[in-house]
């Protein structure tokens, strides 16, 4: 009988050696678990540091200029007008250089009707406002006597007075303002 059984005695270290890479195999999957996730955590850790350390790219944004007066300069020329109080016997002639300042440039030229005549340096007011500028400046004139332009205070009040009756008719949005008022020709006769 014992020597019926002699295989059996095989069989068990042929389990064995079956058994010991089957035992192994959990163990070396657990390790490469372990690896993975070790690195998996290392890679983490390196892109978070990476994060950190380099300079993010931000979009490069243009700095916002501070909004500036555009200055121009127009002209009004050939103002008469009789002056009160004179019983005809006074007129005043006027030639007037206006400067104008705006945050708005591009629709100033437009409105006014700017027009530079060949050979001039400075456009002229013409159109509509035109019209109207000289329609209020011949009256302004027309109020003063002779006595009322006399003198160098009283012209700096004309050219107050001037600024006042331009403001609403160039700058009616108040886009803008009329700035100096300055003589080219002012004659009393």
């Amino acid at each position: 009988m014992p020597e019926k059984n002699p295989q059996p005695a095989a069989a068990p270290a042929a389990d064995a050696k079956e058994a010991a890479p089957a035992a192994a195999a959990p163990a070396s999957k657990k390790k490469l678990w372990i690896i993975l996730g070790a690195l998996l955590g290392v890679s983490a850790i390196g892109g978070a540091v990476a994060t950190l350390a380099i300079p993010r790219a931000r979009p490069v944004v243009a700095p916002v200029a501070e909004a500036r007066d555009t200055v121009g300069w127009f002209e009004i020329s050939d103002l008469k007008s009789n002056l009160a109080r004179s019983g005809g016997l006074h007129f005043c002639m006027v030639e007037l250089l206006v400067q104008y300042k705006t945050r708005n440039p591009g629709g100033v030229e437009t409105r006014l009707g700017l027009r530079t005549n060949p050979g001039a340096t400075v456009p002229m007011l013409t159109g509509p406002i035109s019209t109207a500028a000289r329609d209020r400046l011949i009256l302004l004139l027309a109020s003063k006597g002779i006595e009322d332009l006399e003198g160098r205070e009283k012209k700096e009040l004309l050219k107050k007075e001037i600024q006042a009756e331009l403001a609403p008719l160039v700058f009616p949005e108040k886009d803008g303002e009329v700035g100096e008022v300055l003589f080219g020709d002012f004659l009393l006769q």
